[in-house]
């Protein structure tokens, strides 16, 4: 029998701590909730456990002319085989999945969970029997059905629904619509259990006439008008069977004797063992020595995927285990005494279980200061659990079966990837010199690296242990504990590589785990690859990159900011905002074209690349070994201990990697040589932009649109133009407007960017962005204090909001730092919104404490004072150039009259008159202009006299006089 509870929990999120505990001490295999009132800022960690698969269908999303209540919410436990069919929902809000057996020739049940609000109108209602006709006469007709939900429709009768003919019902009602649609499907309507009126809301429709509904003890606070109610439907649950975790042996490095590992490392003559020419012969015999060696010392373990939650004690599951065992014999022989001892054992099962998860809160709370990792997986756990459907699709095949899904996978991300065959390099060579590919841009070379055994061992001390192993099996936790042993090998092997410039065969696999973006969960297409690597190979690719980085770094252009030192998305930010002030500032209009280039670091191709790295000075040994590096890699997608057949990767950089970043950013870099107007990268977003005083600037910008295909089509790139727009930014009442095009395509307009995370609007306001970011941080912080309800310390909720909401409201704050009160005030609401959250909870009252002095009470300081602290880091970072943007220095003003001294009274910074307050409120500007006023009172603070560290202390001790450390909070 498979248990369905439903119940109208009506307006869940208010009771969502209450609903949670409670469905942990359950154990129902389908959970059907109507009228959730959830919204997107309630995430489906907050309401359902990760036993369960979780589907929504919330208001929001839905053609509903309310905008808040209603909603439905399916969950059916992990083991059972799930598949979501949205093809299938109506206009209204309702949820279809299909449970398919193991057995081949078992029926399909299929589960439709809807709410029908009271005030439908008679066409909408009609529409959506009329859907749920299709699906259950046309889509499956000769499957298990289970229609379930909250119809509205009091009067409703089943007496001789089965007899009565469709004609003999009345068409002006919606009452004949019901028994019109449970006529033609054949249904049974089984639910005789009526509400405190004597009427029946909640109606429960089936083909299988064997269903039995009985009330249930509600997990939510029962709606007077909606009783629970506990569905047993008779599929047998072993003919149901989902996809389950692969369990496999592994070693177990937390209980290895790593003394014997380090001592029988350190006695082996590596030299001689090592002494091969051949790279790949030695890192084998490498592995082999070492895995035996830990083979020797290292126990084995297996790991099983858990069917309870993790805070479940070994007592309070042999206690459920029991419960379970008589709730059985009670519903099997009807014995009274059965009874007795299950409603026994489910006293004390409910006991214990608040017990264990009243410390599992507490340690968890504890956790945040001395293992923060299993803190963070209580919060993200809280948030949402990654679940994937047990059918997948791309393309026309779909799989179920762990090999098939690792398969699907693979063939996706694999089809990305291009041969020279497929760009057509091996038969065309002119493409290779149109853009001077071979041009010589260096004037130096770099033909070899050579790595020191000291190089390695501090590269291993500064690996992160809390990381996971890669293809070999070997977390970097056991690589820093045998640091001072293994890099006496790993510096043989490494230089032997470089010399003869093969980089080793073993280390070239990498593992792809799937991660969902977007979209619907069974498409393979809305997944994106994460790619794992062996340690050792990360390693050695660090070393080299080290090297690599520190000869082409004066060779790459200023303008891309993407993956080089000193430089970051805000700077990108700042020279842009830079850049559009100063035409506000005349009253001109600037011109923006975003491009989207499509899988660019997929595309990459390698012969090209390499024609580059030569043309840059990277010759002999070094350049062998790029070649090897990029050449003969494969892919392996991981799913759930499953594993798909290797898959070659024919082009791009290696994604994971340290070397393939900065090797992208080398293959982009001449794309910029060849523009005319100004332009901006962060690896391959790209924006260019010209200030438009006429048509011949419109001319030049579709000339660089031009340059930029004609590159992509040189390079073997490819555009998403439907992806690329253009933004106009001006003040103007009349602009000039000119359709800009790409590959004859006419680029959409847009009124507001997205830009690196920050929203630009077309007249710079950054209004757009004050609402957004308010509204995520809104989402954040009920989230932070509906998951901690538990927790007693204030600490601990200060450190999620700041980590979760405060970086949201303080991200690049220095690019769009409100000067309107308005908006100051907006962004600041959000913080006295917690403050007072937490006065509440601590019993101080909501208008004992105003807000400035909750702010000395908590040790926090405004959100304005720290935009301001932000701002003079920055600008200290730029004078001292320890940021890496000579645009932005060469825009800061001094005034050569400047004297410290006190007695005169002269601002460092030279500051003119502004027409508007955009130009007036340029980054720059507003960072010299609180410099100076800040100066004025306060002497002690001098951004030339100070080191970083220094200025640091001062400028907190200024702003912060409260506050110890800035960090604190």
């Amino acid at each position: 029998m498979i248990s369905v509870y439903y119940q109208n929990v009506n307006r869940l999120r208010t009771k969502l701590l209450q609903f949670y505990l409670n469905l942990l001490n359950s154990e129902y295999d389908v959970i059907c909730l109507t009228e959730t009132n959830l919204n997107k800022s309630i995430f489906d960690g907050e309401v359902i456990d990760d036993r369960y698969n979780i589907f929504r269908r919330d208001r929001i999303d839905t053609r509903s002319s309310k905008s808040e209540g209603g909603g439905v919410l399916l969950a059916i436990k992990r083991h059972f085989q799930v598949i979501r069919q949205p093809a299938w929902d109506s206009d209204l809000e309702d949820i279809w999945v299909t449970i398919i057996p193991e057995t081949c020739n078992t029926p399909h049940l299929n589960i439709c969970l809807c709410y029908l609000p009271p005030d439908l109108n008679y066409a909408r209602l009609d529409d959506f029997y009329s859907n749920c006709q299709k699906v259950l006469l046309n889509f499956c007709p000769d499957d298990n059905c289970l229609v379930i939900g909250d119809f509205n429709t009091p009067n409703y009768c089943t007496s001789s629904f089965n007899t009565a003919e469709p004609s003999q019902f009345s068409s002006c009602n919606k009452h004949s619509l019901l028994q019109e649609f449970v006529s033609i499907c054949c249904l049974h309507q089984f639910n005789v259990i009526t509400n405190e009126n004597n009427r029946t809301l909640d109606l429960v429709f089936s083909t299988v006439e064997s269903l039995r509904v009985v009330e249930a003890t509600p997990l939510s606070l029962m709606d007077r008008h909606h009783p629970a109610l506990l569905i047993e439907f008779p599929l047998l649950r072993d003919k149901v069977k989902g996809l389950n975790k692969k369990n496999k042996k592994r070693l177990n490095f937390t209980k290895c004797n790593f003394q014997d590992i380090q001592y029988e490392l350190s006695i082996i003559d590596w030299h001689d063992i090592l002494s091969s020419s051949d790279v790949d012969i030695c890192t084998d015999i490498f592995y082999d020595k070492l895995f035996e060696i830990i083979n020797k010392y290292t126990p084995l373990t297996t790991s099983y995927s858990l069917d309870y939650p993790i805070w479940y004690s070994k007592s309070l599951i042999k206690c459920n285990e029991e419960k379970n065992k008589y709730h059985k014999l009670y519903k099997k022989f009807n014995n009274p005494r059965d009874y007795d001892s299950f409603a026994l054992l489910r006293g004390r099962f409910k006991k214990m279980a608040d017990q264990c998860y009243k410390q599992y809160i507490s340690s968890t709370e504890e956790s945040m200061q001395t293992n923060t990792k299993l803190f963070w997986a209580f919060v993200n756990n809280r948030k949402g659990h990654a679940s994937m459907p047990h059918l997948m699709k791309f393309g026309n095949a779909c799989s179920s079966n762990g090999d098939g899904i690792c398969e699907l996978f693979s063939t996706y991300f694999g089809s990305v990837f291009e041969s020279d065959n497929q760009s057509g390099i091996a038969s065309s060579n002119q493409s290779d010199t149109s853009y001077d590919i071979f041009k010589n841009r260096a004037t130096d070379s770099l033909s070899s690296i050579f790595i020191t055994e000291r190089d390695i061992l501090n590269k291993i001390k500064q690996l992160d242990k809390n990381k996971g192993a890669g293809p070999d099996l070997l977390p970097p936790s056991f690589i820093k504990l045998c640091g001072k042993e293994l890099c006496i090998p790993l510096n043989i092997i490494f230089n032997k590589s470089l010399i003869n410039g093969i980089f080793p065969k073993r280390w070239k696999t990498a593992h792809i785990i799937p991660i969902f973006k977007n979209g619907d969960k069974s498409r393979c297409e809305n997944y994106r690859p994460i790619s794992i690597l062996s340690c050792f190979a990360k390693l050695f690719e660090s070393l080299v990159y080290d090297q690599l980085y520190s000869y082409v770094k004066p060779l790459l252009s200023n303008k891309q900011h993407g993956f080089v030192r000193r430089r970051s998305t805000v700077t990108n930010l700042l020279v842009y905002k830079n850049y559009l002030c100063n035409s506000f500032s005349t009253g001109g209009q600037v011109d923006s074209i975003y491009t989207d280039f499509s899988k660019a670091f997929d595309k990459v191709n390698h012969r090209l690349l390499c024609n580059k790295l030569a043309s840059y000075g990277i010759h002999g040994s070094l350049y062998r070994w790029i070649i090897s590096y990029l050449s003969n890699r494969s892919q392996l997608v991981v799913f759930k201990g499953f594993i798909s057949s290797p898959t070659q990767v024919t082009s791009g950089v290696p994604q994971g990697s340290h070397l393939g970043p900065l090797l992208f950013i080398i293959f982009i870099n001449d794309l910029i040589e060849h523009l005319s107007c100004e332009c901006l990268l962060y690896a391959d977003d790209l924006k260019i932009f010209n200030t438009i005083s006429s048509s011949n600037d419109c001319i030049l910008l579709q000339k660089d649109l031009n340059t930029i295909s004609n590159w992509c089509k040189t390079n073997f790139m490819y555009l998403n133009i439907g992806k690329c727009f253009v933004i106009t930014f001006t003040n103007r009442r009349s602009k000039i407007v000119n359709e800009y095009q790409i590959e004859g395509r006419v680029l959409a307009r847009s009124r507001v960017a997205k830009d690196l995370g920050i929203l630009f609007d077309d007249k710079l306001t950054f209004r757009a962005h004050y609402q957004h970011i308010t509204s995520k941080a809104n989402q954040l912080l009920g989230f932070v204090f509906r998951s901690t309800k538990g927790f007693k310390k204030s600490r601990s909720l200060l450190y999620l909001f700041n980590a979760l909401a405060r970086s949201i409201l303080e991200y690049g704050s220095p690019v769009w730092s409100p000067h309107y009160k308005v908006h100051v005030n907006e962004l600041e609401r959000i913080q006295k919104k917690c403050l007072r959250m937490l006065c509440f909870r601590e019993k101080l009252g909501r208008t004992n404490l105003n807000y400035e002095t909750r702010l000395s009470k908590y040790n926090v300081q405004t959100l304005e004072i720290r935009r301001k602290y932000f701002d003079f880091i920055y600008l200290y970072k730029i004078i001292h150039s320890l940021l890496d943007t000579p645009d932005l220095l060469s825009q800061v003003t001094f005034n050569i009259k400047y004297s410290a001294r006190r007695s005169i009274q002269t601002n460092l910074f030279a500051l003119q008159t502004y027409k508007n307050n955009i130009s007036r409120y340029n980054p720059l500007v507003r960072m010299a202009r609180q410099y100076n006023e800040l100066v004025g009172i306060h002497w002690n603070l001098d951004i030339f006299t100070h080191n970083l560290a220094s200025f640091i202390k001062t400028l907190k001790d200024i702003l912060f006089p409260l506050s110890d450390n800035l960090d604190s909070t």
